[in-house]
């Protein structure tokens, strides 16, 4: 079941993101459009997982 899981987010990446929309999004948040880019890219590409990006995530330094 959870690799079923993990091929359905894989394939929703691929279909669902549009670069351009992604890349404005990234703009608005403050956030560097091209490494937003970078890292859609390698969930897509399977060089990260989902968990890898949660586990980073929660190391990840909050500012606000």
């Amino acid at each position: 079941m959870q690799q079923r899981d993990a091929e359905a987010a894989q394939q929703a990446l691929r279909d669902a993101i549009d670069l351009a929309d992604l890349r404005s999004k990234a703009r608005e948040a403050g956030l560097d459009p091209d490494e937003v880019v970078a890292g859609y890219e390698k969930l897509r590409d399977s060089q990260v997982s989902p968990d890898d990006v949660l586990k980073r995530l929660g190391r990840a330094a909050i500012t606000g």
